[in-house]
């Protein structure tokens, strides 16, 4: 069970969370002053700390203070009516996690809350292919091996490039179809007429030039798995026929009579707006409702960007096992690069990229002028400051303050922040922090 330990000298404030958080399963620490807090801190493990800026005499920030010193890595959320900018930057940079203004809501303050509470990234399951410390991606994992261990049928959402076809990997292979075929089909790929033929095959005599009987994939498939890959380009007559193969578990082959029972686990992925096909009439509402209460949603990776050394360096690793060539390293302005653009493309380009720079490149290092991708980001808009939350609006102040005072020298800004040169331009990055 998660432990939160709440910091306030409000007697009704500690109870009232105490008693929300419980019905969460979350369990909670009080304390009505430092002293208190620090004795709770040393009496058990705690996952995260809220705490008030105001404390009766005593000040919130002298008890992040205390509290960092103690225990350094503690997630730390603080908590106030009486908000100052001044403030904010001083929490943010003794290092608080977040900086809540009362009042707010208890459903909005779980939800703030959640990511800190959640299992660490090393509780997850090990999965082939997937590099990531994002909290997002993380609880998607979890979800997917949830969704595995069930027969639902599963739609996976994302921009091209985002990993899609390795989620409907991890459901495969952590399901208990994972002995059985597993079969692909990319829809994009097949005119319609071929498309309707390779999913529910066809009889003999079906049309000219079928001279034998054809079992398509919904058949081959049984008792296992099958992915369909760019389901938003399928046309509507197809999708009903997927909507009646998910539903009654039967298909009918081209030019046959006969109903054929099937047992397939199905998977679908497509980079379309399939709500928004839905209000255009192009793709079928039932089946969309169908498979929409099992969504996975990937992240693009412009809004993963700490996740980009780490993919970075894993196709490096791969490619370097692959060749069997010397190791080859990526210099670190070849990495500010690689942070600093937004990558439309995704993961996929990001492969791409970093494959041409390793083949290119001389003396087994990376520089940034062996990329094929133009310095900062591409079209993609940071965030609007009316967009921030109330936390990143304050670390972007402070971002531009400690710039502003190092004349935007970027090491010795680092080097205040406690932060690598990496953070520090993926930071500048998010929030649209031009360089001067």
């Amino acid at each position: 069970m998660s432990r939160i330990l709440i910091l306030d000298d409000n007697q009704k404030i500690l109870d009232t969370l105490s008693r929300n958080f419980s019905t969460e399963g979350i369990e909670c620490r009080t304390a009505s002053n430092i002293k208190e807090a620090l004795d709770a801190l040393q009496c058990c493990p705690i996952d995260l700390a809220l705490v008030d800026v105001r404390i009766g005499d005593e000040n919130g920030i002298d008890a992040l203070k205390e509290i960092k010193q103690l225990t350094p890595e503690l997630p730390v959320m603080m908590i106030t009516g009486f908000a100052t900018i001044e403030t904010a930057v001083e929490a943010i940079k003794i290092g608080a996690n977040e900086y809540i203004k009362k009042p707010i809501k208890f459903s909005e303050l779980l939800e703030m809350v959640a990511p800190y509470i959640a299992e660490k990234p090393a509780e997850v399951p090990a999965i082939p292919n997937m590099q990531t410390r994002n909290p997002r991606m993380i609880s998607l994992i979890k979800k997917a091996l949830k969704l595995a261990q069930s027969n639902l049928s599963v739609l996976i959402l994302g921009e091209s490039g985002t990993g899609k076809e390795v989620f409907a990997d991890i459901i495969y292979h952590h399901s208990q179809r994972s002995e059985k075929q597993f079969l692909r089909v990319n829809c994009a790929a097949f005119p319609d007429t071929l498309l309707d033929n390779e999913l529910f095959g066809h009889e003999k005599g079906a049309y000219t030039g079928a001279t034998d009987r054809f079992q398509g994939v919904f058949e081959r498939a049984d008792k296992g798995t099958l992915f369909l890959d760019e389901l938003g380009d399928m046309p509507l007559p197809i999708q009903a026929k997927i909507l009646r193969a998910i539903q009654e578990h039967e298909i009918r082959r081209l030019g046959g009579k006969d109903i054929i029972n099937i047992d397939v686990r199905f998977i679908g992925a497509t980079n379309h707006d399939l709500e928004k096909m839905v209000a255009d009439k192009t793709f079928r509402g039932d089946l969309y409702y169908r498979l929409n209460c099992a969504a996975l949603t990937l992240p693009p990776l412009r809004e993963r960007k700490e996740d980009i050394p780490l993919l970075a360096e894993y196709f490096i690793n791969q490619l370097t096992i692959q060749n069997g060539s010397r190791p080859i390293k990526i210099a670190p302005e070849a990495m500010e690069k690689l942070i600093s653009y937004d990558w439309p493309g995704n993961i996929r380009e990001l492969k791409t990229a970093v494959t041409y720079g390793a083949t290119i490149c001389a003396d087994d290092v990376i520089y940034p002028d062996d990329l094929p991708i133009k310095s900062g980001s591409t079209e993609t808009q940071p965030p609007s400051a009316s967009k921030l939350s109330p936390r990143q609006a304050v670390e972007k102040e402070l971002y531009l303050r400690i710039l502003a005072k190092h004349d935007y020298n970027k090491k010795k800004t680092a080097e205040e922040l406690g932060v690598s040169r990496t953070t520090l331009y993926s930071k500048m990055s998010k929030y649209g922090i031009n360089e001067q």
